[in-house]
């Protein structure tokens, strides 16, 4: 908190560089230097990152509900303040110790027939552990300001305070960067296992399943991803509770063994237990934990570590089609084939168990069912969900479909096979731009926060429709390869989005549940999606799966336009919570459009300047 002479506020009220931020009067640039992040915001969401700070910090609901009726925003007169006991009542209230108070022992766990390479890694990770910074005791913490400027006196709250949380974020260091690598090697092992799977669906039809029809053989692909996304919730209340280590030795045990039994198997049955439930229970374990466990470590470059994780998934969509291809073309089997890939990913997940690990104390908690119907109520999570649903009805059909559709065209089995590389490839390109870093500029994250999630989601879903109108009605080899790229990028964009969306509009405190929910409802439709396309398919005649695949994504895009409706304004920075201003004082303040949904930003801060000692907006 800054103290200034009536002279000091006569003149930078003038400027309108005063804010208040739960009654507290501060210099609109002193605030930003110390918050990092903040300027690049600028007056337009004054106040928003602290709003931030103060969610990411743990409070109750209660302190939260409370911060909603403070008044953050550009006065003239400093003397609107928030009523004291208000301002105290924030200090008051808490729902106990954070995760970084949490404390959980580590175990390490050998893996099978690589004990000493595991004892090795384990000896370098343990060498260079990053010790946690010790937390001042509660004299010196009492003293200690918060984000907010102000001094808690008597607080149980300092535990969560933001400058602490700081702590838990080391943006680097040996055992980040170690886990970053196990989490790309589960990722490559899980979700590219499942972006190649369309290979062993053609493989299926033409030998061990040739009896049966396309739509019976596509359960078994739509079975697996189903049961990969299906489970979020539960792996990620596992995380939450236990941390990666002993979801990713079970995933890994589990993935593997259902290959193996996958090899050996013969019958249908046989394979959709082998492939479909276990190894595909084994996969989501993998993938949701090796893409939490990389989030505790990193806040400013959560982005990019991110993304190099997620290149796993894709990297293992392009190599795992051609490592199928070579090994069948060479003579060797398909369960030898199958046991090769398998070795390959023991290997990588053996590696994983020892180098995946979380930043975080973890300690378990009861669970609450009603923390997953909660979003529900929401008009805008519905929305998503819905558009979330029907997109990944159809958007999955072209990934399982793309090889048999090219060899009845009359391409060979292996150029049929890089169609599938091809559609990968392209994904990858534009899924995980912060690797290239020429394209991370130009690509659909740069255009996400410049003009929006929302905006640049829609745009890449119009993408794939197009493509499929445009491209693939063609029956031609060439326009089917060029449908599988162009389909790669704009499919490629909405699944790295989708997430980015959902943190729009979520409560961050929820932001696992939420994810969660959203894939575990997509998840029927990626069960459903592969076998209604293949009913309808007739023959070589693929125009009625066509058509069906860009009904839905239609369906899908219309869900996503409601809810751009709905939500308004979508600015490329973090929301400011002017969708829910009381429309009276938008008028107020001079506001040209109160309705709320649709306040323009600048409009509110223009017309603040005219505004008289209330010149104020009520922050989320």
């Amino acid at each position: 908190m800054q103290n200034f002479s009536s002279a000091e506020v006569k003149e930078l009220g003038a400027q309108r560089s005063l804010i208040i931020i739960h009654g507290k009067v501060y210099n609109v640039s002193g605030y930003l230097d110390e918050h990092p992040g903040g300027r690049d915001l600028l007056l337009d969401v004054i106040g928003t990152d602290a709003t931030e700070h103060f969610v990411q910090a743990g409070h109750s609901d209660e302190a939260q509900d409370t911060l909603a009726s403070f008044v953050v925003g550009s006065v003239k007169d400093y003397q609107y303040k928030v009523p004291e006991e208000k301002n105290s009542a924030l200090y008051q209230m808490d729902n106990g110790p954070t995760a970084s108070s949490q404390v959980w022992p580590r175990l390490a766990m050998a893996v099978p027939g690589v004990a000493f390479l595991a004892l090795f890694l384990r000896l370098v990770v343990r060498h260079g552990d990053v010790g946690v910074e010790k937390a001042p005791d509660d004299e010196e913490r009492d003293r200690e300001p918060t984000v907010f400027g102000a001094h808690p006196v008597d607080s149980p709250l300092s535990n969560a305070s933001p400058a602490r949380l700081e702590y838990t974020y080391p943006e680097g260091g040996r055992r980040a960067w170690l886990a970053v690598a196990g989490a790309w090697c589960c990722n490559f092992s899980s979700f590219g296992w499942t972006s190649s799977i369309g290979v062993f669906q053609a493989y299926y039809s033409e030998h061990q399943l040739s009896s049966y029809s396309s739509s019976s053989v596509s359960w078994i692909p739509s079975a697996n991803l189903f049961m990969l996304i299906v489970l979020a919730p539960v792996f990620g209340k596992i995380f939450d509770n236990y941390g990666p280590r002993y979801a990713v030795i079970l995933g890994a045990c589990a993935h593997i063994l259902g290959l193996v039994f996958l090899s050996l198997s013969t019958e249908y049955y046989q394979m959709f237990l082998s492939q479909s439930i276990l190894s595909g229970i084994g996969a989501c374990s993998l993938f949701y934990s090796g893409i939490n466990a990389v989030s505790t470590y990193f806040k400013r470059r959560k982005a990019l570590a991110i993304g190099i994780v997620a290149s796993g998934s894709s990297l293992g969509g392009v190599i795992l089609p051609i490592m199928f291809d070579y090994l069948i073309a060479d003579g060797l089997s398909f369960g030898w084939t199958i046991r090769a890939i398998a070795l390959t990913f023991l290997i990588l997940l053996s590696f994983a168990s020892f180098v995946t690990t979380s930043n975080l104390k973890h300690q378990p908690k009861p669970v609450s069912l009603l923390s997953f119907v909660r979003p529900f109520k929401e008009l805008k999570f519905v929305l998503l969900a819905l558009a979330a649903f029907f997109t990944f009805w159809g958007v999955f059909i072209p990934i399982n479909y793309i090889v048999v559709y090219a060899k009845s065209l009359g391409m060979s089995s292996i150029f049929s096979n890089y169609q599938l590389v091809a559609l990968n490839a392209a994904r990858q390109v534009l899924q995980y731009p912060n690797i290239l870093c020429v394209l991370a500029r130009v690509g659909c994250g740069f255009i996400g926060d410049r003009y929006g999630c929302f905006n640049t989601i829609i745009i890449n879903v119009v993408i794939v429709i197009v493509s499929i109108f445009v491209l693939w009605f063609i029956d031609t080899p060439g326009t089917t390869m060029a449908f599988s790229i162009v389909f790669g990028w704009g499919s490629g964009s909405f699944i790295s989005l989708l997430p980015a969306c959902i943190a729009r509009i979520s409560d961050i405190r929820e932001i696992g549940v939420r994810v969660g929910m959203i894939y575990f409802v997509s998840a029927f439709a990626c069960l459903t999606g592969n076998p209604i396309s293949g009913a309808l398919i007739q023959g070589t005649n693929y125009r009625w799966m066509q058509v069906f695949a860009v009904l839905v994504i239609f369906v899908g895009l219309s869900f996503f336009v409601a809810l751009r409706m709905v939500w308004g304004v979508d600015p490329g920075f973090l929301k400011t919570g002017l969708g829910n201003m009381d429309p009276a004082i938008v008028e107020k303040i001079g506001a040209k459009d109160p309705s709320i949904g649709s306040i323009c930003i600048k409009e509110v801060v223009e017309g603040a300047k005219d505004a008289d000692a209330g010149k104020v907006f009520h922050a989320q």
